[in-house]
């Protein structure tokens, strides 16, 4: 802690009983895999950072650094307070954050296991200055993906592992886990789209099958981009198998050409400061 004493970031303290050095090995594991992708996108600002760590035999302790705008599921709550819907531009940009975030995790071949709106801390606010184009508004990372303590490395396993272990939580089980079907990677996938549902809807998702398709409960507003939403939730919802995953970089395309195409990122322009204002009166 001497390296981080004296500065003006402020650092939040995760202690673990028993001790979980398992984080501790994900994230500076992923940190690395990230580094050698090449990806247009790094997203490495975007994932959970360990400044320092202390393991004992009774317990560890994580540093990491304060993000003082809260999670996903506060800014959502914080729209409901005031009987607002989280605007479609605003889901729409949370929504290409976070799909390029699993992507890249995914193409390292690690599985978070636990993805969810309170899994997502807000960082900075893009801010759109003068003629910026939508590059500028999409480049930035507004998302950090934390809590890696449920993750599987599968690198560490043979090629064509499959898992079959249930979460105990229903409403966060994957489909496959639902029908006592393989899973590998459907679980971060189907955590995606019940992220996505909390910023649509303000609640939590809940699924049912119909034709041999699983589908929400809830719709989509007729005024949105309904096909696309639509087609997210198909996707990610009905994954024929563990070896006919969907592409998620093919969703990330049709997002971010809807975004520019229907020039959401003008509609960004003075959100960082009535975000910031709505943060700070709670």
């Amino acid at each position: 802690m001497a390296d981080l004493i004296g500065g003006d970031e402020k650092y939040v303290i995760k202690v673990q009983s028993p001790p979980c050095p398992w984080e501790f090995y994900i994230c500076t594991e992923l940190n690395k895999r990230l580094g050698t992708l090449g990806a247009q996108m790094d997203v490495r600002p975007s994932m959970m950072t360990i400044e320092d760590a202390y393991f004992f035999n009774n317990a560890s302790c994580l540093v990491n650094r304060y993000h003082r705008n809260g999670t996903l599921l506060h800014l959502v709550n914080l729209y409901k307070k005031r009987s607002q819907n989280v605007p479609e531009f605003l889901v729409m940009y949370l929504t290409i954050q976070i799909l390029h975030i699993i992507s890249k995790m995914h193409k390292c071949q690690i599985i978070h296991g636990d993805i969810k709106p309170d899994n997502f801390l807000l960082q900075e606010f893009p801010e759109l200055v003068g003629d910026s184009g939508p590059q500028a508004i999409l480049g930035h990372q507004t998302l950090k993906l934390i809590d890696f303590g449920r993750s599987i490395d599968m690198t560490m396993f043979p090629p064509g592992t499959t898992f079959v272990a249930k979460v105990e939580t229903s409403g966060f089980q994957c489909i496959e886990m639902k029908t006592d079907q393989p899973w590998t990677y459907q679980t971060d996938l189907f955590g995606i789209v019940g992220t996505v549902h909390v910023m649509i809807f303000g609640e939590y998702m809940k699924v049912y099958q119909a034709a041999g398709k699983w589908k929400t409960t809830t719709s989509v507003k007729r005024y949105w981009q309904a096909d696309l939403w639509k087609r997210l939730f198909h996707d990610l919802l009905n994954v024929p198998s563990c070896e006919e995953l969907p592409c998620l970089d093919s969703l990330i395309a049709d997002f971010e050409e809807t975004f520019i195409r229907k020039n959401f990122h003008t509609e960004m322009k003075g959100l960082k400061t009535k975000l910031e204002l709505m943060l700070f009166e709670g």
